[in-house]
């Protein structure tokens, strides 16, 4: 999301989810939920408030489910052919700005970017750095110079062995820096 935000040049007031598990820790009664304390941290920095639908009550997701469809549709077909990830995002961002370009917004005269450009006057502004968005876990190395994570092992260099250490794992990548005493 904080991609999206950058994208966007803004953060919208407030944002509906469907209980995702990177986002939810327990569905309490009613919309109550016990968040994530990295999602916290993600809300907080941001400052947007988060919804959620109820469980089973796909009818709360206004449509959502049958974007799926028109975004396999519009944007995965012909599917995206790339040597790397950032490829694809670049080749799948190109397709939604052609849309956007080409397109009406439902209901309107103007076009899916020109509505955009009124919409995003509403946004709350970024904030002045972006939020680390990675899943942080304390490890050390052991004698053989290696850290698991995961059933994955990475090396280190042999001056970090013993000392506690961070991994930060992103989508892409795992960062191991030493801990900051």
């Amino acid at each position: 999301m904080s991609q999206a935000f950058t994208f966007w040049e803004g953060i919208p007031h407030s944002i509906t989810f469907d209980n995702l598990k990177a986002a939810v820790f327990k569905v309490l009664k009613g919309r109550n939920r016990i968040e994530q304390n990295n999602f916290i941290n993600f809300r907080s920095h941001y400052l947007f408030e988060s919804r959620y639908c109820n469980p089973g009550r796909g009818n709360e997701k206004g449509g959502v489910e049958n974007l799926a469809g028109f975004v396999e549709r519009n944007f995965f077909t012909p599917l995206p052919q790339a040597d790397t990830w950032t490829e694809i995002n670049d080749c799948l961002l190109e397709r939604c700005l052609r849309y956007a370009r080409t397109y009406k917004a439902p209901g309107t005269k103007i076009s899916v970017e020109e509505a955009w450009q009124v919409e995003k006057k509403h946004l709350l502004p970024l904030p002045k750095r972006q939020f680390d968005c990675c899943r942080r876990v304390e490890v050390e190395a052991a004698k053989n110079q290696l850290v698991r994570f995961e059933n994955n092992f990475y090396s280190v260099p042999e001056a970090w062995v013993g000392p506690h250490l961070t991994l930060k794992a992103y989508v892409y990548r795992v960062d191991i820096c030493k801990s900051i005493a």
